[in-house]
């Protein structure tokens, strides 16, 4: 009976703070989230569009810097992960691994072979940094955002996740709009790469403004839900009670 109580009260806890947009602006998890999902869309506008034109307009450089960028990122996906909270806090990852990929587009306004392959293999290594720290950063709001209000632990990875793609997914539509757009009016490929590169840099600047949280997930352990369930039981009792006696008396009477 105790469970199933902190179960109800935790439920209407998400429903109604789920229900106003207000919590976007005052919830540091969810505020972190978009900001996050933002700076990532900025990043990925720059750097897919730039990929996607790069194998076009010079196939060879294109293909190879490709194939130098994700055969290092394969093996820095290994060693990453035991930097990240050791040598560098997990903003600090994101940080550096955005400026990574504002390099790699930044490499294309001149086009010099030797300094885009360079930036690949930097690459490599700043989008593991990236992507591994990303995972840890969403869960690490969710379960934030979970302890603050009394709601099952893990119960909202799916709700700050959706939150944070719902955003990113559109950096391939807008990036190749923005794109489509510069190439329409006849813009040098300079100055398109200059742009991008502008638009990478400002999702750098997006990073600064996350909030760190814990390293550790904050969460509730059985005890600490079974005394939550005795308080909510306690004061049902106590509302309960001078209804109880009213009752009784009007049935001695």
């Amino acid at each position: 009976v105790l469970h199933k109580q902190s179960s109800s009260v935790m439920l209407d806890n998400s429903v109604k703070y789920h229900q106003s947009l207000k919590r976007f602006v005052h919830n540091a998890s969810e505020r972190n989230v978009l900001i996050f999902g933002f700076a990532m869309f900025l990043c990925f506008i720059a750097f897919n569009t730039s990929q996607n034109f790069a194998t076009s307009a010079n196939a060879k450089v294109g293909s190879l810097s490709l194939a130098i960028l994700y055969g290092v990122n394969a093996v820095a996906c290994i060693l990453v992960p035991s930097c990240i909270g050791h040598c560098l806090s997990i903003k600090a990852a994101l940080f550096l691994g955005a400026i990574t990929y504002t390099l790699f587009v930044a490499a294309y306004i001149h086009e010099i072979d030797l300094i885009i392959y360079i930036t690949s293999g930097i690459l490599g290594v700043g989008s593991a940094f990236l992507w591994i720290a990303a995972g840890s950063f969403v869960t690490l709001c969710a379960n934030e955002f979970e302890y603050e209000f009394l709601l099952p632990f893990n119960s909202e990875l799916g709700y700050f996740n959706g939150i944070f793609w719902f955003i990113f997914q559109y950096n391939q539509f807008c990036g190749n709009l923005l794109a489509a757009l510069l190439f329409q009016f006849n813009v040098e490929s300079q100055i398109t790469f200059t742009v991008l590169t502008t638009v990478g840099g400002i999702g750098c600047v997006c990073f600064l403004f996350l909030q760190t949280f814990n390293k550790e997930p904050r969460h509730f352990d059985e005890q600490t839900v079974q005394k939550f369930a005795q308080n909510i039981n306690a004061n049902h009792q106590k509302s309960v009670a001078p209804q109880q006696q009213q009752q009784q008396q009007q049935q001695q009477q």
